[in-house]
């Protein structure tokens, strides 16, 4: 007080419910309670948001804040193109609704466990899908098209290259991030990486009523996706990963970002 700061309870959010004594005036004080975090990970542990960001207070593992993204908000600054080259330009959004989420802190495998950054990377695409969704909704409305004359072929090109995309960015992110080589590596591999990203495209397709033909031939790679990561040298094989992602895509609440 006496050098003019003021807390403002309303305002502030601790970690963990607390209660300080704030002095108020002629020396007297009052005991002021701050609200803690009711925010829950993809483990139920509790979580304090920062900057779009979950940290796990319990083991400081951290995950991406989508919460903030519901209530339709998921179309916000969403950019359709309409000016002649949309196929170009629609491999250039669907990468940008992947490239902000390619933080190395979130698959360093000295700060999260293979749960959580596999949980990561599900969930980022569990998103690209849902904005890709969002963007060919609204492409279709500005140019009067509909699915039986929407390119699926260069749809899936678009989402075939995302896995790769992803993963380079990641460990480019980490590089650039360091005075030093990048010290570790995604415990991601390419083929765990393009079965995870075909499963959620799958899967947020496979919940909305509109493009089935493109779902249809996403269930086709996705099955290829499973083949090659089922004869893969990784003792983790994909029956393993399904509690993963199920509890995943569950915190993901995906009916609370599409309005279908």
């Amino acid at each position: 007080p006496e050098l003019g700061a003021k807390i403002n309870p309303e305002k502030t959010l601790v970690s963990s419910g607390i209660t300080i004594q704030l002095e108020v005036d002629a020396g007297k004080t009052k005991s002021v309670p701050f609200r803690s975090s009711e925010r829950r990970n993809h483990h139920g542990r509790s979580c304090f948001p920062w900057c779009g960001l979950l940290f796990d207070t319990q083991t400081g593992e951290v995950s991406i804040d989508y919460e903030r993204f519901h209530g339709g908000k998921l179309g916000d600054g969403l950019t359709v193109d309409c000016d002649g080259e949309e196929g170009r330009m629609m491999e250039k959004r669907i990468r940008n609704f992947v490239l902000p989420r390619c933080l190395p802190i979130l698959y360093d495998p000295s700060i999260n466990s293979f749960d959580t950054a596999v949980t990561n990377f599900y969930q980022m695409m569990l998103f690209a899908a849902a904005k890709t969704f969002e963007y060919l909704k609204s492409l279709m409305m500005l140019v009067s098209s509909s699915e039986s004359n929407t390119n699926v072929n260069h749809i899936l090109h678009c989402i075939r290259g995302l896995s790769n995309f992803a993963i380079r960015n990641i460990n480019n992110h980490a590089t650039k991030s360091q005075t030093q080589p990048c010290s570790f590596e995604v415990e991601i591999d390419q083929h765990l990486a393009s079965w995870l990203t075909w499963k959620a495209f799958y899967v947020v397709f496979s919940s909305v009523s509109d493009f089935s033909n493109l779902t249809s031939c996403m269930h086709s790679e996705l099955r290829t996706a499973v083949s090659i990561r089922s004869a893969s040298a990784d003792k983790r094989k994909v029956g393993t990963l399904f509690p993963i992602i199920s509890r995943a895509f569950d915190a993901f609440r995906l009916e609370c970002l599409i309005q279908n």
